[in-house]
């Protein structure tokens, strides 16, 4: 693997973010969380971002080690829990850790396996064979579907919608419409499921 992954991360992500985050990568918090990291974690780098025109103040916080070896994923892991403590709510629930090994020695399936655990944080690590932009392509930091995205073109987001609606009455034509627009605003975690819920709730206790 070429080792530049640590001088272009960084610049991959804003530019996949500019249109929908305000980046901050200079503030005390940054600092902050830096400075929880163990001292084995020799390249880290930390990225907050504020949605743009959302009326809300949250920041989704990205967390990102370098490691010369699997040995250390255990350190990035202690640091990730250490900036979830640190940050507070909402933002603790907005946590993101990113792994990027210089020397893979994992295999894709343990790649997966580490990620499918959520303690702390969600995590990504940079597989075998994977590019940094296929791996930005897994995260919150592309959108689900291109905004100007053809309706008429049957996307696999659109055909989800649809076959959903077949299985569930209560899922109709609005509801689908309904959907496509909160998951094309790009919210996650609990910011989407109150938009997507929300109402539920509200007749649920009506």
């Amino acid at each position: 693997m070429e080792n530049n992954n640590d001088k272009s991360i960084i610049e991959i992500i804003t530019e996949a973010v500019k249109e929908r985050f305000i980046p901050d990568q200079q503030s005390a918090e940054i600092n902050s969380l830096k400075a929880l990291a163990p001292v084995s974690l020799s390249k880290i780098e930390v990225l907050r971002l504020q949605r743009i025109s959302t009326g809300t103040q949250g920041w989704r916080t990205l967390i990102i080690a370098f490691l010369n070896s699997s040995k250390d994923i255990d350190d990035a892991l202690q640091w990730s829990a250490s900036c979830k403590d640190e940050l507070l709510d909402p933002e603790a629930s907005d946590l993101y850790l990113i792994i990027i090994i210089n020397e893979i020695s994992l295999t894709v399936e343990e790649c997966i396996s580490i990620e499918a655990n959520e303690k702390f944080c969600r995590k990504f690590i940079l597989r075998p064979d994977e590019s940094l932009n296929q791996l930005m392509e897994r995260t919150f930091l592309t959108p689900v579907i291109e905004a100007s995205i053809d309706e008429q073109i049957l996307d696999p987001f659109t055909v989800a919608l649809r076959d959903t609606g077949l299985l569930e009455e209560w899922f109709n034509n609005k509801e689908q419409q309904n959907w496509r627009k909160i998951f094309l605003s790009g919210k996650i975690g609990a910011e989407l499921i109150d938009q997507l819920f929300g109402d539920m709730e509200e007749e649920s206790l009506e």
